[in-house]
């Protein structure tokens, strides 16, 4: 898809991606657009890239170990639960991010992405 390859090089732009983390983005990126495209959500440009941007960072934590601090309950309320779904799926769609889909924190930080696009799109 043109678009998925055309997000991968304004990430590389951005963040020089590393050939072994081609696969996974294409994954992640392609899935985010399946998942996005049924419920109409309007993505920016600017916004696909700061999705890929985070995407790359989740990948690159969990290649290297790292986790994020575990958020407060409070926080989770701050964003629908549908955007938070979406996200699950989406970091369900790669084997290199499966594991995180449980992980509160980065389901969350994942989810704003697309809250932001959706409010967006909302004129709100």
């Amino acid at each position: 898809m043109q678009i998925i390859e055309q997000i991968i090089q304004s990430v590389d732009h951005e963040v020089a991606l590393e050939k072994n983390e081609l696969a996974d983005m294409r994954k992640l990126l392609t899935a985010a657009l399946a998942e996005t495209r049924p419920i109409n959500l309007q993505i920016p440009e600017d916004r696909w890239i700061a999705l890929g941007v985070h995407l790359l960072s989740v990948l690159r934590r969990l290649k290297n170990g790292d986790s994020l601090p575990k958020l407060e309950a409070a926080m989770l309320e701050q964003v629908e639960l549908d955007m938070q779904e979406l996200s699950r799926r989406v970091l369900q769609s790669a084997e290199a991010t499966r594991q995180c889909q449980s992980d509160a924190t980065e389901v969350l930080l994942l989810a704003v992405h697309f809250a932001a696009a959706k409010h967006n799109s909302q004129g709100n």
